[in-house]
């Protein structure tokens, strides 16, 4: 059993997905909800309760927090994201070493070049 198969027994993970790309960790909790197409880069942390739907790309060294939901057709990478946090459909949010606070919700086809979101 190859460790996509192991997670797909614990999480729901549509097809054609695409964990640990480079061979790096990725940390998937038991109860993540993964959509099709989605995209995780290495050394990803997602956060229980960890949803994101179809078509969304993770980028690498990003740190989600417990009961975080990435929209469809979302970019989220390189910066550290709180608690509940929302992230609506479209959304690019790329901007490392920025923390998205806990609570937050990021409006649908926000492409923001701002440095932190807050509730």
């Amino acid at each position: 059993m190859n460790v996509l198969e192991l997670l797909a027994t614990q999480s729901e993970i549509a097809t054609k997905t695409h964990l640990n790309p480079n061979g790096s960790e990725v940390l998937v909790p038991a109860d993540a909800e993964i959509g099709d197409n989605v995209f995780i880069h290495p050394n990803a942390s997602l956060g229980k309760g960890f949803k994101v739907g179809n078509g969304s790309k993770i980028g690498p060294g990003t740190e989600f927090g417990n009961k975080v939901s990435v929209g469809e057709n979302s970019r989220i990478g390189h910066c550290k994201v709180g608690d509940d946090v929302k992230f609506g459909n479209g959304v690019l949010y790329i901007q490392p070493g920025t923390v998205v606070d806990s609570g937050a919700t990021v409006p649908n086809n926000n492409f923001t070049t701002h440095p932190t979101y807050s509730r």
